[in-house]
């Protein structure tokens, strides 16, 4: 009974986020899309620094959300939506 091997059972997350780049998938698709537009469009420097500046601050920023809470735009967004039906006060006649 000792001598036989313990056995082992990988475990699977089913259930990942979906994650581009370590961040949000459609926030960091659509700001570089947005830097990249930005870049095309006006075809000066200034243009090429700012979206180049755009495009890894995002990314940061997306990065540094993902790694706090990887559904948060999710989450933000039905507050969002919610925040008519709840509001953050109990009532209307508060004081």
């Amino acid at each position: 009974m000792d001598d036989e091997p313990l056995n082992y059972s990988p475990i699977f997350e089913f259930n990942r986020p979906h994650l581009y780049m370590g961040g949000d998938r459609e926030l960091v698709l659509s700001s570089l899309l947005l830097s990249f537009i930005l870049i095309v469009v006006l075809q000066n420097i200034l243009a090429a620094i700012l979206g180049l500046g755009l495009a890894f601050g995002s990314i940061w920023a997306f990065r540094t959300l993902a790694k706090s809470d990887p559904t948060m735009r999710h989450i933000f967004m039905r507050s969002r939506k919610y925040q008519a039906f709840y509001p953050a006060f109990s009532s209307k006649q508060r004081k």
